[in-house]
């Protein structure tokens, strides 16, 4: 089973940053191994010192495909949004392309215990 995964990505790097003042997300399939897609621009959705005041709305559309968001922080009114849009959160501080690669190495680990059954072969 693939899904795709979006990074929320610090301005002109690879480190993962805050939701809500993101530029940008990686977007990556989810499979067997991360498979990076592309970058999607966006807009800052927090306002100067953390505070809100623009709509998530369009920053919500540029991930509506993605059915995870892995971010350095986020608040409770983007945790609330993407709960609402069925989106899981990810914390991870560090490189876009490791947090792609650690949930995509998550997702195989579940897979094998899918149904409640670890992968006993070995």
């Amino acid at each position: 089973m693939s899904f795709t995964l979006a990074v929320a990505v610090q301005p002109e790097s690879d480190q993962i940053g805050h939701f809500g003042r993101s530029d940008g997300f990686r977007i990556y399939e989810i499979a067997d191994e991360a498979r990076w897609l592309g970058q999607r621009p966006t807009l800052p959705f927090c306002g100067s010192h953390g505070r809100g005041g623009a709509s998530i709305e369009p920053l919500l559309a540029v991930i509506a495909d993605c059915a995870a968001v892995v971010v350095a922080a986020i608040g409770p009114c983007g945790r609330a949004a993407l709960a609402e849009h069925g989106i899981s959160v990810y914390e991870y501080s560090g490189g876009a392309d490791a947090a792609a690669a650690l949930v995509a190495q998550w997702q195989a680990a579940q897979a094998g215990t899918q149904g409640g059954r670890r992968d006993r072969s070995a």
